[in-house]
């Protein structure tokens, strides 16, 4: 009735609910013939001249007959004194549970306002709870994330570069060539070569006869041999630099239009992310509509059961039919206990006595009168024990697909997620309200319940979509560039066959020293010449620091594989990175809004609130009732029994009462005749008359 949408069942529906529950028949189908039967049965019993006659025939009897020497006609009398006692004393706490139940009937429904609106103070209190808790946590989430999201998508470019320099030396020539511009090469030469033609000066000054005698000549011949190959070199130094400046202008260029390339196909990842900064407050919105949509549900559901419970049972009818029912059952149970106690009385008394000898046919007729108000009055006790089992029948029909089923079988059907939205008017359900109380049960998060998985779609989009596309774009682009060298190979190879050749004569012009004899009639020539020895040194360390810095990196790039193709792989490979690491922020994300948002138990605890009040504080009152009020029927037929069998015992003792009193009267009057005769002999013996009679006895 409670998910019908027009408030009440179908006869179809009701024959095929009655129909799956045999047990629930059975039991009202024997409710029924107890009520027909026993009243009839006690028509039949006193109205049947039979039974009319039972003092009479009792009286006649003389196998009903108990006397001192019948032992055990006595103890079976004792015997079903004891048992009714038994009954008896069942009836009276059968009773007082009855009463106990409709007391627990009438409190329940009294204080049924303060318990339902209390549960409805903590629904909005949990409402209120939830939403705040959410919003708070998807803000904090949602900042956190596009934050990541936003510095790992900018920091793309400058790793994409990094990569791409380890891989491919080239792209660092720019940086190698700004090093070794601190050294300034072209000056240092052009110093190496004055220092070597002040020192040839110098030896041409010197007189004939010791410059022929100290070999000054071959010292001359070897740094002239030194200036011609640093000219040489000098000139073969700035055609490589200018080729490595051209060649850095180059790579420096194509690492720009790298860079320009990956912004731009980033670009609309990070239009995207600012979407995505717009769009976290919609989702926060819909959270809240569904929070709002969810305690409208629950709202509409408390005033539909509020309704349904509290209009009944604040019906004064409602509380007159409980007084009623009260009554009806208390007036049967005092119109049998009473003459049961009396005949007990009775039964008792006559067992202590010594000698029975009374006139028991008052307690008989008592004996008959329980066994009247059994008959007449049992029939009311199993129709409200009838009543009040259809009653508690049918609330204990709901709570238990409501709120006994664990597993929540209706609340997750289909057909009851339709009423539920049939019921309040509502059709944009976004998750169903019996799935949802079911995840709440297993203490769920309240997103999880809700279903809200898709609540970072956009984030996903991001690495599922945008980023993929945009690695695909840079490596089409790059297809289209290339690194132009204007360094060739054969420049560096006569630049490191200069440079071998000035090695071999700093060699030669370090065997030579200048003689004493000379150093001491010109002190600056040997200067002048340590000083270029020293320069030589220092130049070259420049021209190996220069081999293995520029022309290496050029040399290497030279003979590695197809830029292009290295700067692909490289671009899918930190690509790749950036995408699984938003990927796992995102999951990591989803999993802490997933699992640490507010969890949503207490929306369950609040059904199985619902679920007390409605069956435990009217379902267990409403058992009780029938129950016990079903058992005191039953017992009232162990009443018959058992008093219909003590009231034999009853009209038998009347008998032999009524027997011996009899018997005393006929004695008596025999005994007076006997004196009587003898005086009227007596009389004629005296006046002369002899007479003589026999009287026999």
């Amino acid at each position: 009735m409670i998910l019908s949408s027009n408030n009440h069942f179908q006869a179809e529906n009701i024959y095929h609910f009655l129909l799956q529950q045999p047990w629930a028949m059975v039991v009202l189908i024997s409710s029924a013939v107890y009520i027909v039967v026993l009243p009839i049965c006690g028509i039949l019993f006193f109205c049947d001249s039979c039974s009319c006659a039972t003092a009479d025939s009792l009286s006649s009897s003389e196998a009903l007959e108990i006397t001192e020497e019948s032992k055990t006609s006595k103890y079976l009398f004792a015997l079903s004194l004891t048992m009714m006692t038994i009954v008896i004393a069942v009836i009276l706490m059968l009773m007082i549970v009855y009463i106990e139940s409709v007391s627990y009937a009438i409190i329940g429904s009294n204080e049924i306002d303060r318990s339902m609106d209390a549960i409805y103070a903590d629904i909005n209190l949990l409402t209120n709870t939830t939403f705040t808790d959410l919003t708070c946590k998807l803000n904090e989430t949602f900042k956190k994330l596009s934050a990541r999201i936003n510095i790992s998508i900018h920091r793309l470019p400058n790793k994409i570069f990094a990569s791409l320099k380890q891989h491919c030396p080239i792209i660092s020539l720019p940086q190698v060539i700004e090093r070794f511009q601190i050294k300034n090469v072209t000056n240092f030469i052009g110093n190496i070569t004055l220092a070597i033609k002040s020192t040839k000066s110098l030896a041409n000054n010197l007189p004939k006869t010791l410059y022929q005698q100290s070999s000054m000549q071959n010292m001359i011949d070897t740094l002239e041999m030194i200036e011609n190959h640093l000219i040489t070199l000098l000139q073969q130094y700035n055609d490589i630099y200018k080729a490595a400046n051209n060649t850095r202008n180059n790579v420096e260029f194509y690492s720009d239009d790298i860079i320009k390339m990956i912004s731009l196909t980033l670009k609309p990842s990070n239009s995207f992310i600012n979407v995505t900064l717009r769009k976290n407050n919609l989702i926060i919105m819909k959270m809240g509509q569904i929070i709002s949509n969810l305690h409208f549900i629950i709202q509409e559901g408390y005033h539909k059961i509020n309704n349904l419970i509290k209009t009944p049972l604040k019906n004064p009818a409602f509380k007159a039919a409980i007084f009623s029912i009260s009554i009806f059952a208390i007036v049967p149970v005092l119109l049998v206990i009473i003459p049961s106690i009396i005949v007990i009385t009775c039964g008792i008394y006559m067992l202590i006595r010594k000698y029975a000898i009374a006139n028991w046919r008052c307690a008989g007729l008592w004996s008959l009168q329980t066994a009247g108000a059994a008959f007449f009055t049992g029939w009311i006790t199993m129709l409200i024990a009838s009543i009040t089992f259809m009653g508690g029948f049918s609330v204990e029909t709901i709570c238990q697909p409501f709120f006994h089923d664990k597993q929540m079988h209706l609340y997750r059907s289909w057909y009851f997620n339709r009423a539920v939205t049939n019921l309040i008017n509502f059709s944009k359900l976004t998750a169903g309200i019996g799935e949802f109380l079911y995840q709440c049960k297993n203490h769920k998060s309240i997103l999880s319940a809700l279903k809200m998985e898709s609540f970072l779609q956009y984030y996903e989009q991001m690495h599922m979509k945008y980023l993929p596309n945009a690695a695909e774009h840079t490596k089409k682009l790059i297809e289209r560039k290339f690194i132009r060298s204007s360094l060739y190979e054969s420049q560096i190879r006569e630049f490191n066959n200069t440079s071998k050749e000035l090695v071999k004569l700093k060699e030669n012009l370090f065997n030579y020293v200048v003689p004493l004899s000379i150093a001491e009639q010109e002190q600056l020539l040997n200067v002048s010449f340590a000083n270029v020895k020293g320069q030589m040194i220092e130049l070259l360390k420049i021209m190996t620091e220069m081999e293995k810095n520029v022309i290496e990196v050029v040399k290497r790039s030279l003979n590695s594989e197809n830029f292009t193709l290295i700067a692909q792989q490289t671009i899918s490979y930190e690509y790749n990175l950036t995408i699984n690491d938003i990927s796992r922020r995102v999951l990591y994300a989803k999993f802490h809004l997933l699992n640490g948002s507010f969890i949503c138990r207490p929306f369950y605890d609040t059904l199985v609130n619902v679920g007390t009040i409605f069956c435990k504080q009217f379902s267990r009152p409403i058992h009780g009732i029938w129950s016990s009020a079903a058992i005191i029927a039953i017992c009232f037929l162990a009443i018959i029994i058992i008093v219909l069998c003590i009231s034999t015992f009853f009209f038998s003792l009347n008998n032999n009462f009524e027997r011996r009193s009899q018997n005393r009267y006929d004695l008596n009057i025999r005994r007076g005749n006997e004196r009587n005769f003898r005086n009227l002999q007596r009389e004629n013996n005296f006046s002369g008359t002899e007479t003589s009679s026999t009287i026999t006895y």
